[in-house]
């Protein structure tokens, strides 16, 4: 399995269809006025309380805090197993997708969801209780990816259609509905153009008309699963079959580097200020260094396909999340990563 010439149905990870997802969410809760509408919401009080709105509910629980005792160590295999850096805890469930969710993204305020259902439902980061705010039919088939521009939300799906949303309302605002000839796996934006990939294709568009400016055609009929930014996002990273490639951003969209890399398909990217990192087919999460693209080590701890991975910083330093098929979330400490090895 995993190999770059095969078609699978999709193209992340096997598909695990249930009428409920789950997400944490942050809890502040203050006045602020919206352009989605409202609901008629009815809400129950107690410690560990559940609301409902109309088919959408939430589960609020407790906070996050953080654990400063976190570490790594050598796992039997010569691979890094992470310890957890802080004790996570779900803080709010939001549900009302028939479908497997695929893709998030999130703005200050709000947070989107797309499922295999083909919808698209905006939730209230701010106030857990207004649960789902506007909920849209967006693709005939698996609304497969989300990116956010400065005013705009793209989709992405299975029926091959990028669609461009008003951020602040999600009305339709722009379609091409025959973006590729496959399935769209990938999609990132920067101020100026949206970034999608397929099979053995990236495509540039501008993102304010949705016009097709450009064509990357350099992966020898490979999946090209994963696509992530640099820092600036002046520069692109795209994940193919045992391959990395690093593209301007803008110009000529030209090749700056490749790696191979020989952990097999990479189905997730994420680049942070010092390294590159990519989640596998094979279940583990590889590191290489973004100056001399030497790898760096091997995480290990995932039983399933590694299908998603983010970088974040916070006041407590630089993390590293990673979901995967098996249904876990599993996180890692990148300062504690450098000092390690």
């Amino acid at each position: 399995g995993g190999g770059g010439g095969q078609h699978p149905q999709h193209p992340h990870h096997p598909s695990r269809h249930g009428s409920t997802s789950d997400v944490a969410v942050a809890t502040p809760q203050y006045a602020r006025r919206s352009t989605f509408g409202e609901h008629n919401n009815s809400y129950y009080s107690g410690n560990n309380r559940r609301d409902s709105y109309g088919g959408s509910s939430v589960t609020s629980h407790h906070s996050l805090t953080h654990d400063p005792h976190h570490h790594m160590h050598r796992g039997g295999g010569g691979g890094f197993i992470w310890q957890m850096p802080f004790t996570v805890k779900c803080i709010g469930t939001f549900r009302g997708h028939k479908g497997t969710i695929w893709s998030l993204a999130a703005s200050r305020e709000f947070l989107y969801s797309s499922s295999s259902d083909g919808s698209i439902k905006v939730w209230d980061m701010a106030d857990l209780r207004r649960g789902c705010l506007k909920t849209v039919s967006a693709h005939k088939d698996c609304a497969m990816c989300l990116a956010i521009g400065k005013v705009t939300l793209f989709s992405a799906g299975t029926d091959l259609s990028l669609r461009s949303w008003n951020l602040h309302n999600l009305e339709e605002v722009g379609v091409v509905e025959r973006a590729h000839d496959g399935m769209i796996s990938a999609m990132v934006c920067n101020k100026e153009y949206v970034f999608t990939s397929s099979h053995g294709c990236i495509k540039v568009w501008n993102g304010l008309t949705l016009q097709e400016v450009h064509r990357i055609e350099h992966f020898s009929q490979s999946w090209v699963r994963a696509l992530a930014y640099n820092r600036r996002r002046d520069y692109l990273y795209s994940g193919s079959y045992n391959k990395i490639h690093v593209w301007r951003a803008s110009g000529d969209f030209s090749l700056v580097s490749s790696l191979e890399t020989n952990y097999g398909a990479i189905y997730s990217l994420a680049v942070s200020k010092k390294y590159i990192i990519t989640g596998t087919h094979n279940q583990n999460v590889q590191v290489y260094d973004i100056a001399t693209l030497a790898h760096v080590c091997s995480l290990t701890g995932h039983i399933g396909t590694v299908t998603v991975l983010r970088v974040t910083e916070s006041f407590h330093g630089s993390f590293m999340f990673s979901g995967s098929s098996d249904t876990t979330v599993q996180a890692c400490a990148l300062p504690v990563l450098s000092s390690s090895i």
